[in-house]
């Protein structure tokens, strides 16, 4: 069940044009929304899928790829912000650990990271608008001067552990493409979460931690507190649906820590945050040639712990200087031990000519200004004109005096050259900046990164590289200064101040950049010219090889460390990574041509690319090979998700770029029950340990699946079945267009994941300590016998869920009928745990057994025609219709019974040690008095 809320009045757009933050990608939806809660979220995807629409969301749009791009609904998150008050869910939780409580953020998905800095240091959000202000050391409005480890009052104040160079992005989209800071010894930023709530195909909502992680118990017992939550206050129902399903496995928290947007929307995330703390950034200029000695295997940690070095960067100028080296600039950071040591700020350095400049978004804006200034020279060259005439009738004057005469007019006459040599350069500069303003005047709208651009290519193609490039020297020194106001950068402040580096005030056209990054082993740098040692010589070469053919490329490099990731495809994947960013001026001629050789450079030597940034040059299968088996596992993943959550399509959250990086389920296609008609195929058993991958276009016929093999296999337009059954610690991932069938069981040990659109059956049961994940869009699912002892089942079913018998003790159920009923023949057995959500009724022909934990959610009527048994606890609502109970509910049970438009009956009593809270049109039992009733 889902828990969609009207979108009648969310602001949407139709259609609606988005571009990117770097101006280079630009696309068109039929429909963007911008909601403000999770419910219009929820009917967004619902609405999207019964069309047979694709659904991407949008952070910042700070990527260069496509993996945000939708041309059918687009969900903007800007409105999905905040933090998440920690009364309404984590202080109802039952944390592995109640003391990390205190250092936990709830925060939501579409919160800019720079907000979320503000929060955790005691400050109030605001828009990207006012931050510009709130940054600004020399704004009055700013309030992020001289912050502390504490609050004024004395509370302590929190800070994400590590930070990437820009508050700008959403913190979901940060997490979602693995973005990372450059803290030597610490992983990525997505690395501090918890939990994610996700709201993924179908509109399903998920809650997903590692499998030792935020919350102590099973995934039934922070189930059953989630869905408590939900129900007990409307304000949490805002936050959190009660349908939510709780997922508590490793494999599955790491798949959807870094999912590139394509499991769902990220709705909330809890992050684990540390005590604020201070840092101090200092900034040197050296030789690439000399500082790379620090960074092979050998030499790169023993350099780190000498400078008890938190953090750094080296920016390499790929310009060869006259000695044949690359100029660099290094980044140190390291962790002030007292918060209290003073702040200490860099001083503006007065009005900054070059970044005025680049504040030009139309460089037409600057016609007027070029033309006082064209004017001034122009009187500056006839005042000159009239100097040089007076020096020249001064000298001639001077000459006519005997003896002395030219000994006197040659000071003069060298006089009039220096002013007639400043006449001739003023006037080569009075004809360049006539040209230039021409240029501007008919070439339309340009940026400043435009015009740049546009000068070096022709500079390039005519002989004047040379100029152009200490011209470009000059632009990336003013852009990273390593001195202010002559002394030695040195700054010392909160950590997110020193982190985020980003200019709030002004958008800056010069910096427009093609983007892309790399991360390589540390450890395969054995060598000065090995690893990505040597893949930064490739870089060189290639870039020299440009230049030398006069083709304009200007960039920079940029390498961080940090240290592995717990997701599965982050791209920080070893013990020690460094990441690579190569920023080049965009709208240079050289630049496709410099893109791509680098990639198949990094192709070459292993490097894994980000997911936010250029990698175009890659392939699927480049991605299938950097990212192996964990891959695998991340698809495994997305496909339970879609299995579980439903929807109408496979397709909903992918678009070119999932297609083309194979970040897509394994499963069926959505046109599945077209074509044929196909030959059967009879495949016979799989036994033994090894791994077989199976596809047919028409029914497909199994005898068995045993001796521990595992068996992946699809029916592209048919059904498949399983004559006997899945046995001995087997497994089977069976997806069908028209059915499943297994004639025994999932026997003992055993795991079958089945998705379908048809109907499911089992012949008897699912057997002693095996899984079932079942799976049907639009079919039914009947299990003859039971959920046996120690199993754990998941079934969500368009139609009727039928089990003939129970589930049976010490087992899990998680039962869920979107359009049907569900039935149990028998109990929910001894100390076992059910939830189940119908969108009829429910109806349990014995009793909810001792000690037993069961959650029933039903639109319709529910009845269990015995009792509620000792010891148990069962929350049961139905939502329009009646609650009857045939029995009791029995010793030191505890039931709450909710039917809001219906009567709850229980025939016989409420035995002694029982409670039972209701709330309903009515209650009727003739027996009350040995336990506890109370309305609610």
């Amino acid at each position: 069940m889902i828990c969609p809320a009207p979108i009648d009045s969310t602001p949407q757009t139709s259609p609606e044009t988005f571009t990117n933050w770097a101006r280079a990608l630009t696309f068109t939806a039929a429909t963007a929304y911008r909601p403000t809660t999770r419910g219009e979220i929820v009917e967004i995807i619902r609405q999207a899928e019964a069309s047979g629409q694709r659904v991407k969301w949008t952070g910042s749009i700070w990527s260069f790829m496509g993996n945000f791009v939708s041309n059918n609904v687009v969900i903007e998150s800007d409105g999905i912000s905040g933090e998440i008050d920690p009364a309404l869910i984590l202080n109802n939780l039952s944390l592995s650990d109640p003391v990390m409580l205190h250092n936990l953020v709830h925060i939501k998905g579409g919160t800019k990271v720079f907000n979320v800095n503000r929060i955790l240091q005691g400050l109030p959000p605001v828009t990207v608008a006012e931050e510009a202000k709130r940054a600004d050391d020399n704004d009055p409005a700013c309030d992020e001067k001289k912050l502390g480890c504490s609050t004024p009052d004395g509370n302590p104040v929190w800070a994400l552990p590590t930070l990437g160079g820009s508050g700008g992005q959403s913190i979901a989209g940060v997490m979602a493409t693995g973005s990372h800071g450059g803290d030597i010894l610490l992983p990525p930023i997505a690395d501090a979460v918890r939990a994610i709530h996700l709201i993924g195909p179908g509109g399903q909502e998920w809650w997903i931690e590692p499998s030792s992680g935020l919350t102590a118990g099973t995934e039934a017992d922070t189930q059953n507190q989630l869905q408590a939550i939900a129900l007990s206050d409307p304000r949490a129902a805002l936050e959190l649906c009660s349908a939510i399903l709780v997922k508590k496995d490793n494999d599955f928290f790491r798949s959807a820590l870094v999912s590139v947007g394509r499991m769902g929307f990220v709705y909330s995330l809890v992050v684990e945050t540390v005590p604020a703390f201070k840092l101090k950034e200092t900034r040197s200029d050296v030789t690439w040639e000399d500082f790379k000695t620090n960074l092979t295997k050998g030499q790169f940690l023993p350099f780190v712990e000498k400078f008890n070095l938190r953090f750094l960067q080296v920016l390499i100028l790929p310009f060869a200087n006259g000695n044949g080296q690359h100029d660099c600039k290094v980044a140190q950071r390291v962790i002030v031990d007292d918060c209290q040591t003073p702040d200490q700020v860099i001083d503006a350095t007065g009005f900054d000519f070059a970044a005025f400049i680049c504040r030009q978004q139309d460089v037409r804006s600057l016609i007027g200004l070029l033309l006082l200034v064209l004017a001034g020279l122009v009187l500056t060259v006839a005042g000159l004109i009239l100097l040089a005439s007076a020096e020249l009738a001064a000298a001639a004057a001077l000459a006519a005096i005997p003896f002395i005469g030219w000994a006197l007019a040659a000071a003069m006459y060298a006089l009039w050259v220096v002013t007639w040599a400043a006449v001739v350069a003023l006037g080569a500069t009075i004809v360049a900046l006539t040209a230039l303003i021409a240029y501007l005047t008919f070439a339309g709208s340009l940026s400043a990164g435009d015009l740049i651009a546009n000068l070096a290519n022709f500079a390039y193609q005519n002989g004047l590289k040379d100029l152009m490039k200490t011209v470009l020297l000059k632009l990336f020194d003013n852009a990273y200064p390593t001195q202010s106001n002559g002394i030695p950068w040195s700054e010392t402040r909160i950590s997110w101040k020193i982190m985020d580096t980003y200019g709030y005030k002004f958008e800056d056209f010069c910096q427009k950049v093609d983007a892309m990054e790399i991360a390589f082993d540390v450890d395969a740098a054995t060598t000065q010219d090995a690893g990505y040692l040597g893949f930064i010589d490739d870089v060189f070469a290639i870039f020299d090889d440009l230049y030398n053919r006069n083709i304009a490329v200007a960039g920079i490099l940029a390498l961080r460390y940090t240290t592995n990731t717990a997701a599965l495809i982050g791209m920080s994947k070893f013990s020690t990574t460094c990441h690579i960013e190569i920023d080049i001026l965009r709208n240079f001629a050289g630049n496709p041509e410099f893109i791509r050789r680098v990639q198949e450079a990094a192709i070459a030597r292993g490097g894994v690319p980000h997911w936010g940034q250029l990698m175009a040059t890659y392939t699927g299968n480049d991605i299938d090979n950097l990212h192996g088996s964990d891959l695998t596992t991340w698809r495994n993943t997305l496909t339970e998700l879609i299995q579980v959550g439903g929807g109408s399509s496979n397709l909903t959250f992918s678009n070119d770029f999932t297609v083309t990086y194979h970040l897509e389920p394994f499963g069926l296609p959505d046109n599945c029950g077209s074509g044929g008609p196909y030959p059967p195929a009879d495949l016979g058993g799989f036994s033994g340990t090894g791994t077989d991958v199976e596809s047919a276009d028409g029914d497909v016929t199994v005898a068995n699946v045993d001796g521990g093999h595992t068996l992946r296999l699809t029916s592209q337009h048919g059904a498949i079945s399983i004559t006997h059954k899945v046995d001995q610690h087997s497994q089977a991932f069976l997806t069908a267009c028209t059915g499943v069938s297994i004639g025994d069981k999932i026997a003992q040990g055993s795991y079958a994941n089945i998705w379908t659109r048809g109907d499911v059956t089992i012949g008897q049961k699912i057997d002693q300590g095996s899984t079932g994940i079942i799976k049907s869009t639009k079919g039914a699912v009947y299990i003859s016998e039971k959920v046996d002892q120690h199993s754990h089942a998941e079934i969500d079913a368009n139609g009727d869920v039928t089990i003939g018998q129970k589930i049976d003790q010490w087992s899990t159920g998680i039962i869920q009928s979107r359009a049907g009923a569900i039935y149990i023949g028998e109990k929910v057995d001894q100390h076992s745990h059910a939830n189940l959500t119908a969108a009829t009724t429910v109806h349990i022909v014995q009793k909810i057994d001792q000690h037993s934990n069961v959650t029933i959610v039903a639109q319709g009527d529910i009845t269990i025609d015995q009792g509620i048994d000792q010891h148990s606890v069962a929350d049961i609502t139905s939502l329009n219709g009646s609650i009857t109970i045939g029995q009791a509910v029995d010793g030191e049970a505890q039931a709450t019974l909710r039917a809001p438009n219906g009567f709850i009956t229980i025939v016989q009593k409420v035995a002694g040690g029982a409670s039972v809270k209701w709330s309903a049109l009515g209650f009727t039992c003739p027996d009350t008095g040995g336990g506890t009733v109370t309305h609610i």
